[in-house]
């Protein structure tokens, strides 16, 4: 019969297990959340580029909501349609921030921009032609 002491050091020993697993699972490039029907609905990783990213799907697996930060520690947040395709994008760089509203076809309709110059807005059509630039060009 094993006594109280064996059976604490063999507790204490597969406490000290689980914790170095448990810390290595915290200390990945990558962790991946699913659903209870085993769908993927999160992951946060870094990859090679030393980008991180936080990624959000829906309930059928498709990216949704991907918020990033680049190797340049610029921030960005971008929506995605149900074909997973960017449909809104909102950046911010050493230029300033940015906000993008694009087509079905992944055209920039809208581009509004706010940096050192001062703000700038522009409607853009499906081939890329401008609309309505504000402030208006100097001719």
């Amino acid at each position: 019969m094993p006594s109280e002491q064996t059976d604490l050091t063999d507790l204490k020993a597969r406490l000290e297990r689980a914790e170095a697993q448990i810390q290595t699972l915290l200390n990945q490039q990558r962790v991946i959340i699913k659903d209870a029907k085993g769908t993927e609905r999160a992951r946060l990783a870094v990859n090679s580029s030393n980008e991180a990213a936080l990624v959000l799907m829906d309930k059928k697996g498709k990216v949704r909501v991907t918020l990033g930060v680049n190797e340049n520690s610029e921030p960005s947040l971008v929506l995605l349609d149900d074909d997973e395709q960017a449909r809104l994008a909102l950046d911010f760089s050493h230029e300033g921030a940015r906000v993008q509203l694009l087509s079905a076809g992944q055209k920039v309709l809208l581009d509004l921009r706010a940096g050192a110059k001062g703000p700038e807005l522009a409607f853009l059509g499906e081939e890329g032609d401008v609309k309505l630039h504000l402030p208006e060009d100097e001719a």
